[in-house]
């Protein structure tokens, strides 16, 4: 079985249309990227080992395009990955909440920026 993830830009994130799948063996889950943005999945490194051929801990889609990854294996633990834009950095924390034996999907933080001071100094 595969399941269809659709990423969409939503304000400042890239938000997927389904925030789960269940870890099942040999099914899959394509990744379908914003049609106007690249996308990275962030994953947490126990979630890319859940697939076959192992995933790395950022995959890159390119705007319009999907992936496709196969659960090469399945297991009762919390595997998250975290949908973004490519120009982003990979996240500080993952924060997808506990879900035991799914893959939660969810956005990616905005990135804090820290630019110079443009207060006026007197």
């Amino acid at each position: 079985m595969t399941t269809q993830v659709r990423i969409t830009q939503r304000g400042l994130v890239l938000a997927p249309d389904i925030s789960s799948v269940h870890v099942v063996q040999g099914d899959s889950v394509e990744f379908f990227a914003d049609p106007d943005t690249d996308t990275n999945l962030c994953m947490t490194a126990d979630a890319a080992a859940l697939f076959s051929p192992q995933a790395s801990e950022t995959e890159t889609i390119e705007a319009g395009n999907s992936r496709t990854f196969t659960f090469g294996s399945a297991g009762t633990g919390d595997y998250c990955i975290l949908t973004q834009p490519s120009d982003w950095p990979y996240p500080d924390q993952f924060d997808c909440g506990s879900n035991p034996g799914a893959l939660s999907i969810k956005p990616g933080p905005p990135p804090n920026y820290s630019g110079p001071d443009t207060e006026t100094q007197t």
